[in-house]
Parts: C-alpha cells; structure tokens; sequence
C-alpha cells in the first residue's frame, strides 16, 4: 500500500515525504513499523522488560534506559515475548 501510495504521489507531483508509524496486532503477534520517503520518520520506541513489551510512539514513562528508538525504516515484530527487528524497504515500481 505505500509503494502504491508513493506512485500515486508522484503521478500528483506530490514532492512531500511520505512517512509513516503504524502498528498492527492479530492477538498472537504485534507487528510495527517506522518508514519514511526521506530520512526522518516518525519516531517508534521499544521497550522490552523481559516479562512485556511495550511499543510506542514516545517513551511512555520514566524508564530512559529500557526505552530504544527504533531504527529508520524497520519492522518490530514481537511474538511470545520475542523481539525481532528486520529492515522495511519498499519494492517500488516504476510506471511504464
């Protein structure tokens, strides 16, 4: 859908980034992920406390050092107490 989303841009001559922080949860696993266009998307943090794991847009309390922003464009995906991060990159077509 951003790749999508990206081609529509530009056909609109839209020359604005297009950034993005979105989560997503099945009730087994949470998926979320930090992208942008250009170098600055929104910010995401993690923060793993062994017995949970907490994802947000800012630090949400006053434990600084469990707090991590996550890498530009990177998928969080936490399934049973296990945290993976993996890059998110866009496969972008180029109109014919």
């Amino acid at each position: 859908a951003l790749a999508q989303t990206l081609a529509l841009m530009a056909q609109a001559g839209v020359r604005e980034p297009l950034r993005c922080a979105a989560a997503l949860a099945d009730g087994d696993a949470i998926h979320a992920v930090r992208w942008s266009s250009d170098a600055k998307p929104p910010t995401l943090y993690l923060c793993d406390r062994g017995d949970s794991v907490v994802i947000a847009s800012e630090p949400v309390d006053a434990a600084r050092d469990c707090w991590q922003a996550l890498p530009c464009n990177t998928l969080v995906s936490v399934r049973a107490g296990l945290v993976s991060l993996s890059p998110f990159e866009l496969a972008l077509q180029q109109a014919a």
